[in-house]
């Protein structure tokens, strides 16, 4: 025999060891999976290469040893062995080693971590974490990401369902996707402004985190990257974002409040659909499209501000949003607009703000003119950067500061800090 196919020990609950003869060369793909008792496995020094999920999910197996023999090991070979404790490469192999005795197998042309498990120490000359690493690591609490870590590849932490501690050193550039997928009681991640790619789905159904700091280095938000975070409800949108992509954060029903910088220009599809607590969201003049269902099902939104550069809202882009009562939109040309994007809402009963010398434009165009009433927009409305209009005058006693927080004495027009807040005098 010179091979263990696929699956031929797949799911034995009751095997609990086993001795591979000395003529066996190959281990193939989910070989030992599902083996719950499998507590002790002997690999001889004929095995040359080992398959994806060869022996995950063996969850009595404590310890592993890996023959100098070996030099092909696939991803997540020991997904799921929850007790697993030690792993050993063997001196001499020429592919991988398990240095410093850190218990984890690193190729070692590449110092990129393979496979590692809840004992890992990860060295400080490791570059890259591999692709599900440490995939349904489920012991893992917590791991220490040296300084020498500069790629975080996909899955690579995935449904690491007790980790809780986490901190990412400056130096990491690439978080990739699924990276973090279904790690339930990770609570804060600090990103750091090293980082200049985030994959899709990233952070995704990470229940208990509540807030991320994104970096400066960021230009996108990712599909899914925040997707079924029902806890989070604080994360900041760095102005070096231009694109917030589809279903970035759809289902965080914790978001109150987010800010959208003027740097952005496109909310892709579903990006905040079934945020249930978001109350009010404003769109910056720089968000030229709104896509379909991008904030469908906000169901607590009362008001939203959208931008003059707005060109495009697509199809069901508010529905469903039945607390809605105010939509302030500043395009004086009328954006091309799906006649669904508000379907259920409750615009029909709400109030739609809009430039005045476009009032007339409005009223003629659909949905738009299904609004219960059309007004002028105003000075003392909501402005889609969030800086108030506010009569100078009125606040003569005040202290003004510029925006490089020098007091001024006399402000002439332009923009103002007030009391924490932004005005502009006209």
């Amino acid at each position: 025999m010179v091979t263990i196919g696929n699956a031929a020990f797949g799911g034995c609950i009751g095997l609990r060891s086993i001795t591979i003869p000395s003529s066996v060369m190959s281990i193939e793909n989910v070989a030992f999976s599902g083996c719950v008792e499998l507590m002790s496995v002997t690999i001889p020094n004929s095995v040359k290469s080992i398959g994806w999920s060869a022996f995950s999910g063996c969850t009595s197996l404590t310890s592993i040893t890996i023959p100098n023999s070996v030099t092909n090991i696939s991803n997540s070979v020991f997904s799921g062995c929850t007790n697993l404790t030690s792993i050993i490469v063997e001196n001499g192999n020429p592919t991988y080693d398990s240095r410093d005795n850190c218990n984890a197998i690193i190729e070692t042309g590449t110092n990129t971590l393979i496979a590692g498990c809840k004992n890992t120490i990860i060295p400080d000359n490791v570059i890259t974490i591999g692709d599900y690493a440490f995939y349904d690591c489920t012991s893992l609490e917590s791991i220490t990401i040296p300084n020498s870590v500069t790629s975080i590849n996909e899955g690579a932490f995935e449904s690491c369902t007790s980790l809780s501690t986490l901190s990412l050193p400056y130096g990491v550039t690439t978080i990739g996707e699924n990276a973090f997928y279904c790690c339930d009681n990770l609570t804060y991640i600090s990103i750091p402004n090293s980082v200049i790619s985030i994959g899709d789905w990233a952070f995704a159904d990470c229940i208990n985190l509540t807030n991320v700091t994104l970096p400066n280095s960021l230009t996108c938000i990712n599909a899914s990257t925040f997707y079924l975070c029902e806890n989070l409800n604080s994360v900041n949108i760095p102005n070096s974002v231009t694109t917030i992509e589809e279903a970035a954060f759809d289902g965080c029903t914790a978001l109150e409040s987010i800010i959208i910088p003027n740097s952005v220009n496109t909310i892709g599809l579903s990006a905040f659909g079934e945020c249930t607590s978001l109350k009010t969201i404003t769109i910056p003049n720089s968000v030229t499209i709104i896509d379909r269902w991008a904030f469908t099902r906000c169901t607590n939104l009362t008001t939203a501000i959208i931008g003059d550069g707005i060109k495009k809202i697509d199809h069901s882009a508010f529905s469903d949003c039945e607390g809605l009562t105010d939509f302030y939109c500043y395009a004086e040309s009328v954006p091309t607009t799906d006649y669904e994007a508000f379907l259920w809402s409750n615009y029909t009963n709400a109030t739609l703000h809009v430039p005045s010398a476009s009032i007339t434009t409005y009223k003629t165009q659909s949905p738009w003119n299904r609004f219960k009433s059309i007004v002028a927009l105003t000075d003392s409305d909501p402005l889609p950067n969030s800086i108030n209009i506010v009569r100078i005058e009125s606040h003569k006693t005040n202290i003004f500061y510029d925006f490089s927080g020098r007091k001024m004495q006399a402000p002439k027009k332009g923009f103002y800090i007030m009391n924490g807040k932004k005005y502009i005098k006209k």
